[in-house]
């Protein structure tokens, strides 16, 4: 793990959070691709304790990258009209958002948000991930290459109606001991 950062697994919804969570997805995502109303998203997300937060912090305690991981049981429902082929398995963990500053992709990476997102799954108890992953920026191939077991299952166009290609993909909750 990168020695910039510390992933910590946040507990509750505090305003500041919310606001610093805000500014992470204006400066990671393009305008297509932002939530309409954020503060809702981050608060729903933040407040509900079923779900994973695990929040990537430079040494000056600036949120550098950010992770939401729901129970796929809970999620199914919602995310069915745009992946009929979506089931809900409760001991499934789908990963609803990974964010990263663009200056520090490389130095927080989606490797330490996956890690700290792999060790708390463990201890509640989950045994496979699953996420729906932009293929435009190389995520897709990144996240086949880190996760064991990982496998894409389907591309879809246009995810919510994002102009863009997902690939979803399903694997175990460890990483690979190296990426090949």
């Amino acid at each position: 793990m990168n020695r910039l950062i510390r992933i910590e697994i946040a507990a509750g919804c505090q305003p500041q959070l919310v606001a610093e969570l805000v500014a992470l997805q204006q400066s990671a995502f393009p305008p297509r691709m932002q939530f309409p109303d954020p503060e809702a998203y981050y608060r729903q997300g933040l407040s509900d304790r079923l779900n994973i937060n695990v929040i990537a912090r430079t040494v000056e305690g600036v949120i550098a990258g950010y992770l939401l991981a729901i129970p796929q049981d809970r999620v199914g429902a919602e995310l069915r009209p745009w992946d009929p082929a979506m089931t809900e398995n409760p001991r499934t963990l789908y990963i609803d958002l990974i964010q990263t500053l663009p200056g520090r992709r490389q130095t927080v990476g989606v490797k330490s948000l996956m890690a700290g997102l792999c060790r708390e799954a463990g201890e509640r108890g989950f045994d496979r991930l699953s996420a729906h992953v932009r293929t435009t920026t190389g995520l897709s191939r990144v996240m086949q290459r880190m996760m064991m077991g990982c496998c894409c299952l389907r591309r879809l166009d246009n995810w919510f109606d994002s102009g863009e290609s997902f690939d979803y993909l399903e694997s175990m909750t460890r990483l690979q001991r190296r990426e090949s």
